[in-house]
């Protein structure tokens, strides 16, 4: 009982960053990467109120309620605790299995990216080292 706000936190951020998200416009050639510019850093403020966190006090009760409504509907209507272990089981390796090496590989590919640049000096250090 008193774990379940501590489930509701990460959930309610993760969907406020989902619902904030947008992406960037492209300004440079077609030949080039996307922007890899931070858009879910950017925040909209909704109402007078802001929290801690960046997020209006509307859309926080909002978010709330419907991770709330939604969770106890899921617990009254599925019987079997099989049943959504099968769904998240599914789900999750699904994602670690084909999306995210995809994302990781994206986000690594950009010449402008910190990652990338660390490996090419990475690559460069070795060659130095073997000639």
């Amino acid at each position: 009982m008193f774990s379940y706000p501590l489930q509701v936190h990460p959930c309610r951020a993760s969907v406020d960053a989902v619902l904030k998200w947008r992406p960037a416009k492209r300004s440079e050639s077609p030949q080039s990467s996307p922007s890899r510019l931070a858009s879910l850093l950017t925040s909209s403020k909704i109402g007078p109120q802001i929290r801690g966190d960046g997020m209006g006090e509307t859309r926080f009760a909002a978010i709330t309620t419907a991770i709330i409504v939604l969770s106890y509907i899921v617990a009254m209507t599925v019987s079997s605790l099989e049943k959504v272990l099968a769904y998240v089981g599914s789900t999750g390796s699904t994602s670690i299995s084909f999306i995210l090496p995809g994302l990781f590989y994206y986000k690594i590919s950009s010449p402008g990216s910190p990652h990338h640049q660390r490996l090419m000096k990475e690559d460069d250090d070795e060659e130095e080292d073997e000639g």
